[in-house]
């Protein structure tokens, strides 16, 4: 039976990669950084249970201490707010990405290994079409960096013409 499982495995192993659902460039990846929220983690320095509500007193206000510190570790696509019952978890300290279609596992890798790929018509598309919006939405934001970038170097061109000819006059 595991002989059976491992071809299995290999066989969605081969068709995550040939959908672009693999790897780190996946198109799952681009959805849940491009239209999802990160995930952010908070250390305390001196005390990592300090929001634990057994711990707070009813007339102080917690404040973070001066060794906090918040690092990003992932990213989270909930795609109900868009009317599709699709998650997609993505987090960076143990390599790992998780897609949920109606509250079931469909795909799942942790550090580079196929865990658990069950296609389905009905996520899949979702995910061709949310891929597809991403797509635009990366060349939109870089058509307006390099708007933004030609401005920026417009004004820094006016603001050295406009400094020579106060130093030198007009010719």
């Amino acid at each position: 039976m595991q002989n059976i499982e491992e071809k299995i495995a290999q066989i969605r192993l081969a068709e995550a990669v040939q959908k672009d659902f693999y790897g780190s460039t996946s198109k799952l990846l681009i959805i849940s950084k491009v239209f999802g929220s990160e995930i952010i983690q908070d250390n305390f320095a001196n005390n990592p249970t300090s929001f634990i509500y057994d711990d707070i007193e009813d007339d102080k206000v917690q404040e973070f201490d001066i060794n906090h510190t918040s690092i990003i570790i992932g990213h989270h696509f909930d795609g109900l707010r868009m009317g599709i019952p699709l998650e997609i978890v993505q987090k960076e300290y143990d390599n790992s990405l998780k897609v949920l279609w109606q509250g079931r596992v469909v795909y799942e890798e942790i550090d580079g290994e196929l865990i658990s790929f069950n296609p389905l018509n009905e996520w899949e598309r979702n995910i061709e079409s949310l891929y597809s919006k991403a797509e635009q939405k990366i060349e939109k934001e870089k058509k307006q960096n390099a708007n933004l970038m030609n401005s920026q170097m417009q004004k820094e061109e006016d603001k050295e013409i406009e400094r020579i000819r106060e130093k030198w006059g007009i010719l």
